[in-house]
Order: C-alpha cells, then sequence, then structure tokens
C-alpha cells in the first residue's frame, strides 16, 4: 500500500502543475459610463465643529447631468447653503432648493460628460452633538440626465468624521 501511495503522488504533483492556474476574475465590474462619485470628506474633520463643510466630488459621465439630489442624513443641518465647483474651482451656476431632508441641485447648463463637480455642503451642524462621538455620515446622491425624469441613484457619499479635540 505504501509503494502505491509513493508512486501515485509523484504522478499526482505532475498532473496537477500541467493545469492553468485559476485566475480571479472580478464578479463586479465598475462601469466608467456611469457618474461616480469619486472622493468625499470634511473640513475640518472634527467631530466638534461648528461650520464644517462636507464635500464630495462626481465624475459626470455617461451622460450630460441636469440635476442632483442629495438626501440629508438624520441628525445634521446645513445652515450656510451649497456650492458647487468644476475642477478649476470656479462655481458652477445652479439653483439650490432644500425641501426636508432632500437637497436638490438644478444646473443652469447641463455638466459635460469627462467632468468632475465639487459639491460643497456649508455650514453643517450635528444636531445632536453629544450624543455622537466618532460618526460617518452617508448621504444617498442621485441624479438626472437630460431628457431623464427617472432619478439615478450614484451612490453614498461617505463623510468620516473624527472625535474632537
Amino acid at each position: 500500500m505504501k509503494k502505491l501511495l509513493l508512486s501515485v503522488v509523484p504522478l499526482l504533483v505532475v498532473a496537477l502543475s500541467a493545469l492553468p492556474p485559476a485566475q480571479a476574475s472580478p464578479r463586479f465590474r465598475r462601469d466608467t459610463k456611469a457618474t461616480q462619485i469619486i472622493r468625499s470628506g470634511a473640513i475640518p474633520s472634527v467631530g466638534n465643529s461648528i461650520r464644517a463643510t462636507h464635500y464630495f466630488d462626481l465624475k459626470v459621465q455617461g451622460n450630460p447631468l441636469s440635476q442632483l439630489l442629495i438626501d440629508v442624513p438624520e441628525g445634521l443641518m446645513i445652515t450656510r447653503g451649497i456650492r458647487v465647483t468644476n475642477q478649476s474651482g470656479e462655481q458652477v451656476a445652479t439653483n439650490v432648493t432644500m425641501n426636508g431632508k432632500r437637497a436638490t441641485i438644478d444646473f443652469s447648463q447641463p455638466v459635460a460628460t469627462g467632468t468632475t463637480i465639487k459639491i460643497s455642503l456649508q455650514g453643517v451642524r450635528t444636531l445632536y452633538p453629544n450624543s455622537v462621538n466618532a460618526p460617518t455620515w452617508l448621504y444617498p446622491v442621485y441624479g438626472r440626465s437630460v431628457g431623464l425624469t427617472a432619478d439615478i441613484p450614484f451612490g453614498l457619499a461617505r463623510v468620516q468624521i473624527y472625535g474632537g479635540g
């Protein structure tokens, strides 16, 4: 039995080494033709800031963007408005309205494909500062392309806040 095992093992090793290695293939592919949130953060990023600015960068891909919708998380309030700038830092002409916890940004001119814009939520105030130590705020972001009336989900803008000092 031992001789049989000793002769089969080398054959098995040779046979298995002839097989090509398994290649990892991604299960999910990022659609490069869809608008994406590419960066987010807060200035300053400490929890006890009174006038924080939460921001996220959006890379417009696919169709031009005509409208952006942002759901403000429960426990936050935007006190100084929303500013939109392009990759050169120039302000983009918009009309911003707040309806409860949803901000709607209508662009005067559609944002062209290939453009990256920065959305800055200014004067973000935590309504319950003593109950939250170092939260991560998640802003659901949706948009509408030219000619479409349905809200397209772009994802969650994740803003990490660190404990105040």
